[in-house]
This record gives C-alpha cells, structure tokens and sequence, in this order.
C-alpha cells in the first residue's frame, strides 16, 4: 500500500522510543544531583536525536515536541512528537507520530529502576506498550546521562 519502507520505519521508530522510554529515567540526591524536572533528549549513543529517528536517506526526521518530566514523587510524564518523512521506492509519506509515556521510577545511589507505559498517535497507528529497564545515571549540572543494562544505550539529556 505505501510501499515497504513505511512499515519498516514505523517499526523502527516505535522499537527506538520503547528503547528511550526505557532508559529516561534517572534520579537521586539534592537539587544539584538528581532528575526533578523537564528535560529534552539531545544525544542517543553520541548521535543527535534527530539522526538516531532517522533511516538512512530514505526518512527525515524533525522533532516537534521533546518533554521528559520528572516529579518529585517517583512518577514521570513524557511527550515526544516528531514529523517523519518518507520516500523509498516512488512513494512519499509524511506524517507526525506522537508518544505519550507515563510512568514511575526509583533511585537507589547510582542505579535506576523505570517502568513506562507509553501510548503512540498519529500517522502510522495507535498502540500502547510497557517496559521496565534497569541501568546508572549521572548527573553534571544541566546534563543528565542514562545508561541502560539491557543493551548499552547511553542518553544524554539537557535540562530545559
């Protein structure tokens, strides 16, 4: 119908941001070490954000919304919305995708526990998802830096 390099993106994307959803949170100490607050996702493995949403020449990505909170209590809200643009073999897509990700963490010194729930809009469909992940954090003034257990993955977050 759109070609196969729609779906495959799709899929692409949605495995990226279960992966990032998994590895946003982080918290612990005062206010000079810990997570409290909204933050924006700036580098996934040392590639900008947008290039990580990116395929290859086939798909541009430019993100239009990019919240990561944090609360005070253990609970976080997220929203990430990102227009995607298509074309592989003759056919062009384009479309916003939107992520709303709710869920609960915990701080234990270096090390973080997450659990998400996320629920994505838009253009290629409706679905929600949960995940727990494991994994350190630090923090150095406006820069929080995740990295997951599972797989490796380091985020890099600024605070906003």
């Amino acid at each position: 119908m759109f070609g196969q390099g729609i779906p495959r993106s799709f899929l692409w994307f949605v495995s990226l941001c279960a992966v990032l959803s998994i590895g946003i949170i982080s918290c612990g100490g005062d206010d000079g070490d810990n997570w409290i607050g909204t933050w924006a996702i700036e580098t996934v493995d040392g590639q900008s954000y947008e290039q990580v949403l990116e395929e290859g020449e086939e798909v541009k990505a430019s993100i239009v919304t990019n919240n990561w909170t944090f609360n005070d209590d253990g609970t976080m809200e997220a929203e990430l919305a990102v227009q995607i643009e298509s074309t592989e073999e003759g056919f062009e897509f384009s479309g916003e995708v939107s992520i709303k990700i709710m869920g609960t963490y915990s701080l234990s010194g270096p090390n973080y526990t997450l659990t998400v729930t996320s629920e994505e809009t838009g253009a290629f469909g409706d679905g929600s998802s949960t995940d727990v992940d494991t994994g350190t954090w630090s923090r150095t003034g406006n820069t929080l830096t995740l990295t997951s257990d599972e797989d490796g993955t380091i985020i890099v977050f600024k605070k906003k």
